[in-house]
């Protein structure tokens, strides 16, 4: 039996791997005996720290990084080079886990900087926890990077993911107990409605792990993690709001569409925000349809409420993200991020706009 935390790192050596010699070219690792279980080890990934590639001083763009588990793409999680930059002796950068691993169970939970996410005796948030994928036994977990340009020479990177194990079906109830609850309330506190989305209690078996939030065999209401970010396609029209509408054709791929239309089968609920503004940045709304009031936040270049964690020319770093005082939860409505120039248009991919929360599947 055992349970313990560890980390893998996914080298790539610019000078010896040709993969991404190419622009718009993937990598995809081979996967590591340490990442690969066996019929009695369950993972739980919590954090991914990017060490970016570098060409004289800047920091080349990484289309994505996203993770390979049970040898699929695990399609809600989008990072790019800027998001989750390293932990360091020389960065102010404290680190920001995906979310509180299942696997932490009554243990206390904290940040790098030491404060206090989970106290003791309180296991995760269904929320928390299912922005954390979970991989079951005798399973593969593994990552796929796409670059934007060709990367030689002193280009190297490495992307570092933080696990949580357990092995042995006995350790997995000591640590979580023999079922676990995972039903979802969600509250709209403005319209006076809330709603309990329910299923049955899950065993705690190892073969049962990935029905649990975050994983891929969740019955309904089914949790995942949305981490991803967007640029704008198209330059702005001066004075207008910019949403990032892959409909639209404002965003060139659907993982980058940050405007939302749902019924009461679907929601958004995001905690934090980072945004990489441009020059003629001014500011960023979370708008919903029919609200009152949608607030406008600052997000100029040198005067940004929602920083991003690094930015492009590699030289800074912020206490990025930031984590919203209240989440913003769409749920049974249309509603978007928006941005806006200061009267001078944005050139296209001039802003790049990043989200941490979770997409929910309700029935």
């Amino acid at each position: 039996m055992l349970r313990d935390w560890f980390y893998y790192d996914f080298k790539y050596d610019a000078d010896v791997d040709t993969d991404l010699n190419t622009a718009n070219a993937t990598w995809t690792p081979t996967v590591p005996t340490e990442l690969e279980t066996d019929d009695q080890t369950v993972l739980e990934p919590y954090r991914v720290e990017i060490f970016p590639p570098m060409d004289s001083g800047a920091v080349k763009d990484l289309e994505y990084v996203m993770l390979r588990i049970a040898g699929e793409d695990y399609e809600h999680i989008w990072l790019d080079e800027l998001m989750t930059p390293p932990v360091n002796e020389v960065s102010p950068v404290l680190g920001l886990d995906l979310g509180i691993p299942i696997l932490s169970g009554l243990k206390p939970w904290y940040s790098f900087d030491g404060k206090l996410l989970k106290p003791a005796n309180v296991m995760p948030s269904v929320l928390e926890s299912g922005r954390c994928p979970k991989l079951g036994p005798k399973k593969k977990m593994g990552i796929k990077v796409k670059t934007v340009d060709a990367l030689s020479g002193t280009m190297d990177f490495i992307v570092r993911i933080w696990l949580m194990r357990v092995r042995g079906e006995s350790m997995l109830k000591r640590v979580l107990g023999n079922t676990i609850e995972q039903s979802v309330t969600l509250e709209n506190i403005e319209e006076n409605k809330a709603m309990t989305f329910s299923k049955p209690s899950i065993p705690v078996t190892l073969s049962d792990f990935t029905k649990l939030a975050g994983g891929g065999d969740q019955n309904f209401p089914k949790i995942y993690p949305l981490i991803t970010y967007a640029l704008n396609k198209t330059a702005t029209t001066v004075n207008t709001e910019y949403e990032f509408d892959y409909d639209s054709g404002k965003v060139d791929s659907e993982y980058r569409n940050l405007k939302w239309n749902y019924e009461d089968t679907e929601a958004v609920r995001i905690t934090h925000m980072g945004l990489s503004p441009a020059a003629n940045s001014l500011k960023t709304r979370f708008r919903i349809e029919g609200r009152d009031k949608n607030p406008w936040f600052t997000t100029r270049q040198y005067e940004n409420a929602f920083p991003m964690p690094l930015n492009q020319a590699g030289a800074m770093v912020y206490q990025g993200f930031t984590k919203l005082p209240l989440p913003w939860l769409l749920w049974s409505n249309k509603g978007s991020i928006q941005h806006m120039d200061n009267g001078t248009l944005i050139a296209a991919d001039g802003v790049k706009m990043a989200i941490i929360g979770n997409y929910l599947k309700l029935r």
